[in-house]
């Protein structure tokens, strides 16, 4: 899961200096379906496209040519994944998700209420926003939430991307990708922050930056700073959960090994 966020954050970004760059629409279209081919929501980014080929191709003959090319790059992701999808599931539209080996928790949930639900609704939005991470007081102890925590806790510098109007695509986009994971049965399972929004934090990003300024507006650098202060925080705690020993051990390891030598 972690490897097809990497991909589809790789396949977004490059999607996205076609759609606000050169814009040559079969690349534009073949980025998008890639990035589909790892995480499915990143194809609800194409307002992107279609915006930024409106600005550019105001005359309608040109416009429905850019369509045209921008459906022919997205369709070979398309019809691999159906293809692929028939045949190992039976089904184009089965993707196989309810046959993941997931937690207890997570298959009691989907079985009540299936994948999807807006029964889900109010706990991903929680998790998207604010939620904290776990503080006990006897003794006092604060560690990150594995089940997520809230982009306005650990990300808190997207929050200049509200200052200004800027382009309605990216918005539309952001807001397309996001959708599905606000009624998943899942929040994102062990992670640091909200890995879900990885499917659209390189058009967050691009918000940030066709809305800069020369200067900061007074709390830009403190929430960037606190960004920054709150990833190594997820680094550290991440990195001897996964590895089973922090992330310094392994250069000790080496320096006294050349001491020795």
């Amino acid at each position: 899961k972690r490897q097809a966020h990497v991909v589809a954050v790789a396949c977004l970004c490059l999607y996205m200096c076609e759609a606000l760059g050169r814009n040559r629409p079969l690349l534009t279209g073949l980025w998008l379906g890639m990035g589909f081919l790892a995480r499915a929501p990143v194809l609800l980014a194409f307002p992107l496209a279609l915006e930024s080929a409106l600005r550019q191709e105001p005359r309608r003959k040109e416009w429905l040519r850019y369509l045209l090319l921008l459906g022919l790059g997205v369709l070979p992701a398309l019809v691999g994944q159906a293809a692929y999808n028939q045949a190992r599931f039976g089904s184009p539209l089965e993707f196989g998700y309810r046959w993941m080996n997931s937690p207890e928790p997570l298959l009691k949930r989907q079985e009540r209420w299936g994948q999807f639900s807006f029964h889900f609704l109010p706990e991903n939005l929680y998790t998207l926003l604010i939620r904290p991470p776990l503080i006990s007081l006897s003794p006092l102890h604060i560690e990150p939430d594995p089940w997520g925590m809230g982009l306005l806790l650990t990300c808190p510098a997207l929050l200049l991307s509200l200052r200004r109007k800027t382009r309605a695509s990216l918005w539309l986009s952001i807001i397309l990708v996001q959708v599905p994971s606000l009624f998943y049965f899942n929040t994102g399972s062990y992670q640091f922050g909200y890995r879900f929004a990885l499917d659209w934090l390189p058009l967050g990003v691009a918000l940030l930056a066709t809305d800069a300024s020369d200067r900061l507006i007074r709390w830009g650098r403190p929430l960037i700073i606190v960004s920054v202060l709150m990833h190594l925080w997820g680094l550290l705690w991440m990195y001897p959960n996964f590895n089973g020993y922090p992330w310094h051990t392994q250069y000790t390891t080496m320096l006294e090994s050349l001491v020795r030598q």
